[in-house]
């Protein structure tokens, strides 16, 4: 440990002969040895820590988990949860850290698949690989940019990812050459130099590897404590910052979706490639196998089709406003799941045998002809959604999991087609199995953790050791140089239509009066396209450029905000709850921020439902254990878009007067930062 000291000391005093009038961050030192100390523990360990805004959060932790790796000889797995961060960290942070600290150490960023193009299908695309055929005529533009992209590789000048190409990629494009799972496979040796794979070795020896949550729980899927995208959490030191983020994410990698629509032409594809290769494969002993691909498919359609007709006629029973939400267990409708299941589970066994065969090739150490190539990735396509259908089918019938998983069926018409979707209501049993249980020293923080002054809600919601260390560091940010108001309004958000029009008829009157720098942050798409639609014209006539996020991808919009800026016109940007978190408006970007109301959970969002209704039959409040603190905490990190640095300053507006009227509103507007009220 000593000699971590020694380098921290050395790093922090670097600071200051690199930066003009440098001072020290008191929390961002707190945080960073609060860490340290925990690191040279000699059993595993948990440190949670919400920093607020300015802290120096990144460079807290990134000094003190590089140090030690350096020291003792580990790797750091940094995780985050958007991509501006994770290139924060990748361009600017971590450089910083190395001109800083005197010892050497590398770092590389790990990526999924779809940010890397497959060599294979951009030789295919320009008509230089297998298949010879061109996918764009040659005139084209889109031919003439995959030239491009085929020359530049080869001589170097693009590594094959899509962020680093010199040119927007338009999406139709990168569609037709992203590297994917199923045919871009290191397994075949046209594939093994793919950027994908290269970048994958590439990792290897690094002392920082940078991931996002889905990332590092798509490895924790794969075996429990990862170590087969990335090294085993076992054997590293494991930050995750943005962690408020961490268990929303974790419920979303065990999510089901099964839609009788895809799955009817998912069923056809897999016929037609299963006669297809009955006719092109030289292995006469698989099309048995091939032949039987087309009775078990047969069959699944069958039961599909059964289930289907079942739900149509009980459409009125069990169908409010076209959502069928299961509570209980109902046997008339398991038969049906269950004959589906049944099949399924047959045709997922076949097509893993078929899948083996290729597998036993390529394990013999004998290459796969390009025919086999294809049917081998066109089987190992079919079975995730073969896997998916028998996971939402399992968990649909089940009679115990009523209050762990959300079940629902959605009907689109009366019946025309159908969407059974499986979710875990919480993830602290997720996170438990695949990471809790395997990690040895993780650090976890964020500028909101905490809710309505405890940390109780994402205890709950992540299921941290109770051994876990937790503290919080406050932003050493002016706030009293910024105005909170929340003014007396006579309508309340519950009337969704009055309160729609109040916000139409007042929003350019008393509150975007000649302000610049605009953002109005509302609780639902509806209510911004009803305002928005409202207040266009009347906006315009008074020198307002309006947004909408929708309309234009959500850089676009920020790009076109800052030059309406710079030119010295008057801009406002309309956003929901993705413009809450992630978005860095610093300076004059943003001075007027308006919050449309409390963001308190969607009343149609079925997983709030069902966690609501198994807290209440267990006698607890599920309006202040759950409801109350999400919105708290949502609330906070809608604030936080004002003040981004120590120089920033402006007004918070909430037009919620349930701030004023209820009881409750003293404890959300306790947890918010100490603004001077107006």
């Amino acid at each position: 440990m000593q000699e971590q000291l020694k380098d921290l000391k050395q790093v922090f005093n670097k600071c200051e002969d690199i930066f003009d009038n440098y001072r020290p961050r008191a929390g961002q030192k707190r945080m960073c040895f609060e860490f340290v100390k925990q690191l040279n523990e000699p059993h595993e360990t948990v440190t949670i820590c919400e920093a607020g805004t300015g802290t120096g959060k990144s460079l807290a932790y990134l000094a003190a988990a590089i140090t030690y790796a350096v020291n003792n000889k580990k790797t750091v797995i940094i995780s985050t949860g958007t991509i501006a961060l994770q290139k924060q960290l990748l361009k600017k942070d971590i450089p910083l850290l190395s001109r800083l600290y005197n010892k050497k150490f590398s770092y590389a960023l790990a990526q999924g698949r779809a940010q890397y193009v497959c060599l294979d299908k951009l030789s295919d695309a320009i008509g230089k690989g297998g298949t010879q055929s061109f996918l764009f005529s040659n005139d084209s533009e889109e031919s003439q940019m995959l030239e491009k992209m085929h020359r530049d590789y080869n001589s170097g000048l693009w590594n094959g990812e899509k962020e680093s190409y010199s040119n927007t990629i338009p999406s139709e494009v990168w569609a037709t050459i992203v590297s994917d799972k199923h045919k871009c496979q290191s397994r075949f040796e046209s594939h093994r130099e793919c950027p994908f794979h290269k970048a994958r070795r590439g990792m290897k020896d690094k002392t920082v590897i940078l991931v996002n949550h889905n990332l590092l729980l798509s490895d924790l899927n794969l075996s429990c404590g990862g170590g087969v995208i990335l090294p085993s959490i076992s054997e590293c030191v494991l930050v995750i910052d943005e962690a408020h983020d961490l268990p929303d994410i974790a419920r979303s990698a065990s999510e089901g979706v099964f839609s009788i629509a895809s799955f009817t032409s998912l069923a056809e594809s897999l016929v037609k490639a299963a006669k297809r290769h009955s006719i092109n494969e030289s292995q006469l002993r698989l099309n048995d196998k091939f032949n039987k691909i087309f009775d078990l498919t047969s069959s699944c359609v069958d039961s599909v089709t059964s289930l289907k007709a079942y739900l149509q006629a009980n459409h009125d029973t069990f169908f409010k406003d076209n959502i069928y939400v299961l509570r209980a267990f109902c046997e008339n409708l398991a038969s049906f799941i269950d004959n589906a299941l049944k099949d399924f589970r047959r045709l997922k066994k076949l097509v893993n045998e078929i899948i083996n065969v290729y597998k036993k090739i390529i394990d013999d150490g004998d290459p796969l002809t390009p025919n086999q190539e294809t049917i081998y990735g066109d089987y190992t396509f079919h079975i995730n959604w073969i896997k998916t259908a028998e996971y939402v089918l399992f968990t649909m019938l089940g009679k115990d999991n009523f209050d762990e998983m959300a079940k629902w069926i959605d009907s689109k018409g009366r019946g025309d087609t159908y969407t059974l979707s499986v979710v875990p209501i919480e993830a602290r049993g997720i996170l438990q199995n695949l990471l809790w249980d395997y990690t040895s020293d993780v650090l976890l923080c964020s500028a909101t953790l905490s809710s309505v002054g405890s940390f109780q809600l994402f205890k709950s919601e992540s299921g941290y050791p109770d051994h876990a260390k937790v503290f919080r560091v406050d932003s050493p940010f002016d706030y009293s140089k910024s105005t909170l108001c929340i003014p007396v309004i006579e309508v309340e958000p519950g009337d969704q239509e009055e309160y729609t029009q109040y916000l139409i008829d007042n929003l350019f009157e008393k509150y975007i009066t000649d302000q610049a720098a605009n953002l109005v942050l509302f609780s639902s798409y509806w209510q911004m396209n009803k305002v928005f639609d409202g207040v266009k014209r009347k906006a315009k006539k008074k020198g307002f450029i309006l947004q909408q996020q929708g309309n234009s991808p959500k850089q676009t919009m920020l790009d076109k905000h800052s030059k309406l800026l710079k030119e010295g016109k008057k801009s406002v940007l309309f956003g929901t709850s993705s413009f809450s978190f992630g978005l860095d408006l610093a300076g004059d970007l943003l001075t007027n921020l308006i919050i449309t109301k409390i963001p308190f959970s969607s009343p149609t969002d079925i997983v709030a439902i069902r966690h609501s209704e198994i807290l209440k039959s267990q006698g607890r409040n599920p309006f202040f254990e759950l409801t109350l603190p999400q919105a708290s905490r949502a609330l906070v990190q809608a604030v936080g878009r004002l003040i981004r640095t120590e120089m920033d300053s402006g007004t918070v507006t909430i037009l919620d007067s349930r701030l004023n009227t209820k009881a409750y509103g003293k404890q959300i507007i306790k947890s918010l930062p100490p603004f001077k009220r107006g």
